[in-house]
């Protein structure tokens, strides 16, 4: 009995032993923690002394003691905080309203203290030079502003930062037309380009902008079609384009609208050798040209003669359009050719178209006398094929006329007649309805 109560005090000697031990290795442990914080070591507290029971061969008395761990206080290290709002560089439009989105403070032992961020405004040279403003400036367009903030927590650390406020260029391109926005001008007339005035403002200083022209011209459809050359000797509506471009790349376009007027009438010109006195004549069978040769000249050096341009009109004896001529019989026709250019001035040159009977003339051969001593030659017309009556000799349906140099007319005469002079003209008229055919000249040889 005695060997157990004293194993039994051994070991609560041990158990004693070791948690001493704990006790101060906890201790050491604390000591590690920040200077500001001190821990304090862990105790050991004797509670009481309990005495073993006593026996005959021994007493021993055992202390029980109550180990008491002490926690760690709280770090009381004060840490202040000062953070942008937003980006830390902003760019804005020159002219435009800036909103400063400021910045946020705040501490460990005083909290949220951004009502107390002060608040500087510095202008930024070139070379880096910071001159304290009232505020940033959007007015001033290409500026660098800094804006500071400054923050003091009640232990008296203070805390700043910046942010880049950068006003964009101020930019305003002026462009306007010198003289008139619209100019009229006559065919041919000289034109004289007054230009524009195209300005780039950026902060201020004016930069002159050069255009480039280019020309448009209103074709027959209302649309604007481009054109190599201006020429004013071409009718019609342009538009001169001048365009001009700023230093961002932009395009400043303005027009001036110059108009070309053409008061001229085109020029009809028959040089058909068969139109002689306005008159083109064939006789039956024959095949005759419709319209007779003609040139059209137009001082507008666009104007081009063609089907859309130039356009004929055929009319018979009774002044009606037909499409071609009968040249199986005799007729007269009224042959109308009509042009236009492009500004609508228009020209006709009308000439008549005859289809004259087949004459036989038989000149003689014999050079005559007559009793004044003057030469001549007879002249008889033997038949006149009108087309009608089946193509019968119908000469009694027509008056003979020979030209008189004398009276500088054609008169009638007999047939057959003498012919006085080496060129001799004869004309027919129609008995029936009086059209006028040839001037049919005769080469009457060996007379003066």
């Amino acid at each position: 009995m005695k060997d157990n109560k004293k194993g039994i005090l051994i070991v609560v000697g041990i158990l004693a032993v070791l948690l001493i031990i704990l006790a101060l290795l906890h201790g050491c442990n604390k000591k590690e923690q920040p200077k500001k914080s001190t821990p304090k070591k862990d105790t050991v507290e004797v509670v009481e002394n309990t005495p073993v029971e006593e026996k005959e061969d021994y007493a021993e008395e055992v202390q029980v003691v109550k180990v008491t761990p002490l926690v760690a206080k709280a770090s009381t290290e004060q840490i202040l905080t000062l953070t942008l709002v937003g980006e830390d560089t902003i760019y804005v439009d020159g002219n435009a309203a800036f909103n400063d989105p400021g910045a946020f403070a705040s501490d460990t032992v005083d909290g949220t203290i951004s009502s107390k961020i002060s608040v500087k405004t510095y202008l930024v040279a070139a070379d880096g030079t910071k001159t304290e403003v009232q505020a940033v400036d959007t007015t001033m367009g290409g500026a660098t502003f800094l804006i500071e903030y400054s923050v003091s927590n009640s232990a008296g650390v203070t805390k700043t930062i910046t942010r880049k406020v950068i006003i964009n260029d101020i930019k305003n391109v002026d462009i306007a037309i010198n003289g008139a926005p619209t100019v009229n001008l006559n065919l041919g007339d000289a034109y004289v380009d007054s230009g524009i005035t195209a300005i780039e403002t950026i902060n201020g200083v004016d930069n002159v902008l050069t255009p480039t022209i280019t020309y448009k011209r209103v074709n027959g459809q209302g649309q604007q079609v481009d054109v190599n050359n201006f020429d004013t000797n071409i009718a019609g509506t342009y538009y001169e384009y001048y365009t001009v471009v700023s230093s961002d790349g932009a395009n400043y376009i303005i027009a001036r609208n110059i108009i070309i007027t053409d008061v001229t009438d085109p020029t009809i010109t028959l040089t058909d050798t068969m139109v002689k006195n306005g008159t083109y004549t064939i006789q039956i069978g024959e095949d005759a040209d419709i319209p007779a040769t003609y040139t059209v000249t137009d001082d507008d050096a666009s104007f081009v003669a063609d089907d859309t341009t130039v356009a004929v009109v055929i009319k018979d004896s009774t002044d009606t359009e037909v499409t071609a001529i009968d040249n199986t019989i005799v007729g007269s026709y009224t042959v109308t050719i009509t042009a236009t250019d492009p500004s609508g001035n228009d020209a006709t040159e009308t000439y008549t178209l005859k289809v004259a009977p087949i004459i036989d003339v038989t000149i003689g051969d014999t050079i005559q006398q007559t009793w004044q001593n003057v030469d001549y030659r007879s002249v008889t017309v033997n038949s006149i094929v009108d087309g009608t009556n089946n193509g019968a000799n119908v000469i009694s349906n027509y008056t003979v006329q020979r030209w008189s140099a004398s009276r500088n007319r054609y008169e009638n005469t007999t047939n057959p007649f003498n012919g006085y002079r080496g060129t001799e003209k004869i004309r027919l008229i129609n008995n029936s309805d009086n059209t006028i055919y040839y001037d049919l000249e005769l080469t009457l040889e060996g007379l003066n």
